[in-house]
């Protein structure tokens, strides 16, 4: 396992369209530590999507320096440190021919890894942990859509990876929903202790479950506001909504980000 290390330094990003040249992402630097949980937040189409594929290794950036486990990421993720990340997006993406069962398994088929007995206790350990043990061998169209992202949170979870990439996974989602799954994913973070960057354009699911909060600005995206949370696990498992200090930093959250839609752009 290759030794933790996340850095961007003025990474951009930029499309050329019909137009001209889009500029998305503008002189990101952002520094990640092990075991955090760093959320993303902005407002939509703010470019924050386009930053978690670069981290995930589906783009590559146009500008600036990225490091990721001490390797050169900037033009993409190195095939060997894939295996490194486990990857939840707004939409499941679970293969629709394939069980429940046969659907968390498939990253051990990919990275290899665990075989036989020991990827099969991989596997239910993994449904075990998100409730779904008792539907291993039900199909994604058989499951409600807060299933379908337990599933997806346990597919990604199945080989062990460092870091877990989530771009607004629970967006789709209910509300109560979104908040079961919330706390589950915090619950997750505070017993395994993986880094997590998340993606997210809820002020309160960024607060509830960030460590840290990195604010962008309107497109061209750029850093505006970095934020510590100074909340304990249990704050966040009990009636955070009522907690004055996550009103303080909610109130805090919100005007800069108010700010930044009046102003049209960055700082």
């Amino acid at each position: 396992m290759h030794r933790f290390n996340f850095k961007m330094n003025r990474v951009q990003k930029s499309y050329m369209t019909k137009k001209g040249r889009l500029e998305v992402l503008k002189d990101i630097s952002l520094t990640i530590k092990e075991h955090e949980f760093v959320c993303i937040l902005g407002s939509t189409g703010c470019g924050k999507s386009t930053l978690m594929r670069i981290i995930s290794g589906i783009e590559k950036c146009s500008g600036g320096d990225f490091i990721f486990f001490g390797q050169d990421a900037s033009r993409g993720v190195p095939s060997s440190l894939q295996k490194n990340t486990g990857v939840i997006s707004q939409s499941d993406n679970l293969m629709e021919w394939r069980t429940v069962y046969a659907n968390v398994r498939l990253p051990l088929e990919v990275f290899g890894g665990a075989r036989g007995s020991t990827a099969e206790e991989s596997v239910l350990e993994q449904l075990r942990l998100v409730g779904l043990q008792d539907y291993k061998a039900c199909y994604p169209k058989e499951l409600s859509g807060g299933m379908r992202q337990r599933c997806a949170v346990a597919r990604a979870l199945v080989h062990n990876p460092s870091v877990l990439l989530l771009d607004q996974p629970f967006g789709a989602l209910d509300a109560i929903t979104r908040k079961t799954l919330n706390q589950e994913l915090l619950k997750i973070w505070q017993e395994r202790q993986n880094t997590i960057v998340m993606v997210t354009n809820n002020i309160n699911e960024a607060l509830t479950l960030a460590t840290r909060l990195i604010v962008l600005s309107p497109i061209p995206a750029t850093i505006v506001g970095e934020l510590d949370i100074p909340l304990s696990y249990e704050e966040r498992t009990q009636d955070i909504l009522i907690n004055p200090e996550f009103i303080r930093l909610r109130e805090q959250v919100t005007e800069l980000v108010r700010s930044q839609t009046l102003t049209g752009g960055a700082v």
